[in-house]
Parts: structure tokens; sequence; C-alpha cells
């Protein structure tokens, strides 16, 4: 993969997680710190499985396996886009 391509995806994914736990916050009522956004878009690997854990108990294993099948998936993607346009 590009280097661009990899700056690119690493801030989108990071933005796209910090995103969403902040707006499940919000739908379950659940009362955040002062700039925890930032928080999980710095440091996602480690606050965001202590936020699922936090409100999901066991069942955060399931959106942990979402975050990972998407990450996987694009990078498939973009593996397999890469393969056939050298094939071309």
């Amino acid at each position: 993969m590009p280097w661009r391509a990899i700056f690119i995806w690493k801030i989108a994914f990071s933005l796209a997680i910090a995103g969403w736990i902040v707006d499940d916050a919000r739908k379950n009522g659940r009362q955040l710190c002062y700039d925890y956004d930032a928080l999980v878009y710095f440091f996602w690997p480690l606050v965001a499985p202590v936020y699922l854990f936090q409100t999901r108990g066991l069942k955060a294993f399931l959106t942990l396996l979402g975050f990972a099948t998407l990450s996987i998936g694009v990078a498939l993607g973009w593996g397999i886009a890469t393969f056939i346009r050298k094939m071309s």
C-alpha cells in the first residue's frame, strides 16, 4: 500500500472510532469527560476496548471483531485491487 493511503486510512479509521464512541455514549446517556473524543482518537487501541467492556461486558468481543473485520476487509480489498492492476 502506498504511504499516503496508509496515512489517510489511519486518520479516517481513528476518526470513525472516536466518533462512534462519542455517539454511542450520547445515545446511551453516558457522561464522558471533557475532550474524551481526542483521547479516543489518539489512543483508540487502548481506550476503545476499555469503553466497550465497560458498556457492553463480554458482548464487547463482537464489536471488536467488527472493527477487526472492517480493517482487514479494507486491507484485503486494497490488496486485491493492487494485484488486479499489476496483472493487467
